[in-house]
C-alpha cells in the first residue's frame, strides 16, 4: 500500500541563519601625531539575505589587538565604542610598540529569536602603528684639554630610535651662543652644523699670567754652546714666560756667556746689577721692583735660581733673598726656589711650574634636532674644553704587520725620562713611531742596540750605544726599528734613515762576537780564527738608495728592486737611506719624499690604512728597509751583527762581527762608543 506522508509547516519568527558581519570602514596604518597620539578606527556592519528579509535585531562587540594580543582601557590605551563603531586611540606610546600590527575582532551578539553571525568574530585588516622616532645621543660628547696652538675635537653620536640617522640636524654651542664655521678672539670653529666640531685654537690664545723665571749668577763656566743649547731649550719648552738675570756685582755681562737669541726675545730682560750684600738688609737690592712683579697677578708662580757655586753664594745674597721673598708673599705670589747646576742659568726653569689661567674654560655642547621627531631638539652633555701651555708631551703609536695597533702618551713635565723596549707594545709590534704632539720638543735620546747571543761560554758583542740630541717638531713622524726583535736601531724622520746603531754579532762555539758600533763607529771583527768582520763605518750623509740585504736572506727569493742585492754568505749587507715600501712607490711618491702633502693616518704594508693612527705628516714607506744587514753564520760561527752595515757571519765556531752605527749628520751627537750596551734593545727618551 502506498501511502503520502507530509511534515506539518508551523509558522514560527526564529531566524534560524543568522546575519553576515562585513566592515565598513577597516582600521588603516597610522603614524602617530606630533603630540604622540594614534587613534584607529573599525565600522562594522551584518547583513541578511534580500530574501526572506529578515532584520538584523543584534548588537557588537568589539576587541582590540596590539601585536595579536588583546588590549583593554588602560594608561595609554583608550577603546570606545557605540553602536557599529569603535575606536581605539594610543597615547605616551613606547617605543617597543612602532610598527607593530593592529586589529579588530568584532563579536556580534545576536537578539531573541536571531542566530548568531554565520561569520562571528570576524577579524579586519591589520594595519600598522607608525611611531614618530625620538632622537637618541647615543655617544656624548667628551671634555677636552687643548693647549694654544692645537686642534680640540668633539664629536656626537645620534639617531632616531629605528636607527637611521636621516634628516637628523646639528647646531654646536659655545658658552651657550651657536656659532658657525668662522674665526672668533683666536678661536677657528669647523664642522658646526655636522656631528664633529674642531676647534683650533690659535697660539696666540692667552692662557693667563706665565711663570715668571729669575736667575741670580755673576758668570758661567760651561761653554757658549752649552748656555745656547739650554737658553733654546728653555724657550721652546716654554715660550711665554718673562726671563730676568740679576748679575751680582765684579763681573761683566759678557762672562754670563748670553746667546744672541736671548737679546732678541722680547720676553727676556737685559741683565741687571745686584748687590752681595752679605746679608745686610741696609745693602739688600729690591729684586721684586727690578723684576716689575708690582705688575704680576696674585697666584702668579714665581721661579728663582740662584747659583751657589762659589763665586756667588747664597750667602753673598741673602738679605736681597729674604726681601724679594717678604714682598713676593705680601703680592700673594707664589715663590718656587731651584737649586741651580753647574752655572747653567736656563735650565733650573726648564720644568713644569704652575701657571694661573684667566682663560675660561669654554662650555660646549650640540643641539641635536629631526622635523618628524617628537622630543626634537635633544641637547647633548654639555662639556668643557680647557686651554693649557703647550705641553711636552710625545704620542708612540706601534703597528704589526697585520694591522694590530697599540698606543700611549708621555707627558715630559709628569715624567723625567721614558723607555721604549720589546715589552712596551710586545715582540710583534715592528714598527714604533713617535711625534710630539702640542709643540716642538727638544729630545735627549740614547739609543741601545742589542748584545748579541752567547754560546757555549763565549760571550755574545755588546749592542753599540749613542747618545743624540734634535728637535722632534710638532706633528712630524719619526720611525724606530728593531725594537720589538731586539737588535740594531734604526731611526728615521718621514722616510729618511737619520740615525742606526749597530747590533752586537752572537757568538760562536769557540769565539765571541763583535761588538756593535755606535753612530758613526763601525763594528768589531768577531773573535776565533775566522771571524766575522765586523760592519764597516759609512760616512755621515753618504747611504744611498741602493744597498743590499745581508746574506742571512741569501736563499730567501726576497723581491728586490732594481740595484739592490743580497749579500754572499757570510758577508753582512748595507743599508738605504729611505725607505722603499711598495704601496706607496706604486702610488708614484719618490722614496725620500714625504707620503701626502696634507696630515695622514698611518698606512700599513698591506695598504690598510690604521683608522686609530694619528692625522700627522707622514713619510715612512714600511715593508722595505733593507734593516736586515746581518751576515749568515756558517759551520756553528755566529750570525753577524745588523747595523748600517751588518757584520759578516763567523765561519767554523768564530764570532759573528758588530753591526756599525750612521748618522746622516741632522742630529747633534753627544756621544757615540763600540760595544756600550750589555743587555737588549731600548731607546731612552729626555725632553731637555
Amino acid at each position: 500500500m502506498i501511502g503520502f506522508h507530509f511534515n506539518r509547516s508551523v509558522s514560527t519568527n526564529l531566524k534560524l541563519n543568522g546575519p553576515t558581519l562585513a566592515y565598513l570602514t577597516q582600521p588603516v596604518d597610522t603614524t602617530e601625531s606630533i603630540t604622540g597620539v594614534a587613534t584607529f578606527t573599525g565600522i562594522a556592519t551584518a547583513t541578511y539575505p534580500p530574501s526572506p528579509g529578515d532584520i538584523v535585531e543584534g548588537t557588537y562587540e568589539f576587541h582590540w589587538y596590539l601585536d595579536n594580543t588583546e588590549i583593554f582601557n588602560s594608561s595609554g590605551i583608550t577603546i570606545v565604542s557605540s553602536g557599529n563603531i569603535s575606536t581605539c586611540t594610543f597615547s605616551n606610546i613606547p617605543a617597543t610598540s612602532g610598527g607593530k600590527p593592529v586589529k579588530i575582532i568584532t563579536d556580534y551578539i545576536p537578539g531573541t529569536n536571531e542566530a548568531n553571525a554565520i561569520n562571528d568574530n570576524l577579524s579586519s585588516d591589520a594595519a600598522t602603528l607608525t611611531l614618530i622616532p625620538d632622537i637618541q645621543i647615543i655617544t656624548q660628547p667628551q671634555s677636552v684639554e687643548v693647549a694654544s696652538g692645537n686642534d680640540a675635537v668633539f664629536s656626537v653620536d645620534a639617531q632616531l630610535e629605528d636607527g637611521t640617522t636621516d634628516d637628523l640636524f646639528y647646531q654646536w654651542y659655545v658658552d651657550n651662543q651657536p656659532i658657525t664655521d668662522s674665526t672668533s678672539n683666536g678661536y677657528t670653529y669647523s664642522g658646526s652644523g655636522t656631528d664633529t666640531l674642531t676647534v683650533s685654537v690659535g697660539s696666540n690664545v692667552s692662557i693667563g699670567d706665565p711663570a715668571i723665571c729669575i736667575s741670580v749668577i755673576d758668570e758661567s763656566s760651561p761653554g757658549a754652546s752649552t748656555i745656547q743649547q739650554g737658553w733654546d731649550s728653555f724657550r721652546s719648552n716654554y715660550p711665554q714666560r718673562p726671563f730676568w738675570l740679576l748679575q751680582p756685582t765684579g763681573y761683566s755681562v759678557d762672562r754670563l756667556k748670553i746667546p744672541s737669541s736671548y737679546f732678541s726675545d722680547p720676553l727676556a730682560n737685559y741683565p741687571q746689577t745686584v748687590n752681595r750684600d752679605q746679608g745686610s738688609s741696609s745693602q739688600a737690592s729690591d729684586w721684586f721692583n727690578m723684576c716689575n712683579l708690582s705688575q704680576a697677578a696674585p697666584g702668579t708662580s714665581i721661579s728663582i735660581s740662584i747659583d751657589n757655586s762659589g763665586s756667588t753664594t747664597v750667602a753673598q745674597v741673602q738679605a736681597s733673598l729674604d726681601l724679594f721673598l717678604s714682598r713676593c708673599s705680601s703680592a700673594g705670589l707664589v715663590v718656587y726656589q731651584v737649586d741651580m747646576s753647574g752655572e747653567q742659568w736656563a735650565p733650573p726653569h726648564n720644568r713644569f711650574l704652575p701657571e694661573s689661567s684667566t682663560t675660561p674654560d669654554k662650555d660646549i655642547y650640540v643641539e641635536v634636532s629631526n622635523p618628524l621627531a617628537f622630543n626634537s631638539p635633544v641637547n647633548s652633555n654639555e662639556v668643557t674644553m680647557s686651554i693649557v701651555a703647550p705641553r711636552p708631551i710625545i704620542k708612540f703609536e706601534s703597528y704589526t704587520f697585520d694591522n694590530l695597533y697599540q698606543s700611549l702618551d708621555i707627558n715630559f713635565n709628569n715624567n723625567s725620562s721614558y723607555t721604549l723596549d720589546s715589552n712596551t707594545f710586545g715582540s710583534t709590534y715592528s714598527i714604533t713611531q713617535f711625534h710630539s704632539t702640542e709643540k716642538n720638543n727638544f729630545l735627549n735620546i740614547e739609543m741601545y742596540a742589542s748584545k748579541g747571543a752567547n754560546n757555549n761560554g763565549y760571550n755574545g758583542g755588546n749592542g753599540g750605544l749613542s747618545t743624540i740630541k734634535f728637535t722632534a717638531d710638532k706633528d712630524i713622524e719619526y720611525t724606530l726599528i728593531g725594537i720589538s726583535n731586539n737588535s740594531s736601531v734604526f731611526l728615521y724622520r718621514g722616510s729618511n734613515l737619520i740615525a742606526v746603531v749597530g747590533e752586537g754579532g752572537d757568538a760562536g762555539t769557540s769565539g765571541d762576537g763583535g761588538d756593535g758600533g755606535g753612530i758613526n763607529i763601525p763594528g768589531s771583527d768577531g773573535g776565533g780564527r775566522q771571524g766575522g768582520v765586523g760592519g764597516t763605518k759609512i760616512n755621515t750623509g753618504t747611504l744611498s738608495l741602493s744597498g743590499s740585504y745581508g746574506s742571512v736572506y741569501e736563499n730567501s727569493g726576497i723581491d728586490l728592486y732594481p740595484g739592490d742585492s743580497v749579500a754572499n754568505s757570510p758577508s753582512g749587507g748595507r743599508t738605504i737611506s729611505c725607505t722603499k715600501g711598495s704601496y706607496w712607490i706604486d702610488q708614484g711618491i719618490a722614496p725620500c719624499s714625504d707620503n701626502s702633502s696634507s696630515d695622514i693616518k698611518f698606512v700599513n704594508v698591506d695598504g690598510t690604512t690604521i683608522t686609530g693612527s694619528s692625522l700627522i705628516k707622514r713619510g715612512f714607506k714600511p715593508g722595505y728597509t733593507i734593516s736586515n744587514t746581518s751576515g749568515l753564520e756558517i759551520n756553528n760561527g755566529g750570525r753577524g751583527g745588523s747595523g748600517a752595515t751588518g757584520g759578516g757571519g763567523g765561519i767554523s765556531g768564530s764570532g759573528g762581527g758588530g753591526g756599525s752605527g750612521y748618522s746622516d749628520g741632522s742630529v747633534s751627537v753627544t756621544s757615540s762608543v763600540l760595544g756600550g750596551n750589555t743587555g737588549n734593545t731600548r731607546v731612552i727618551f729626555r725632553v731637555v
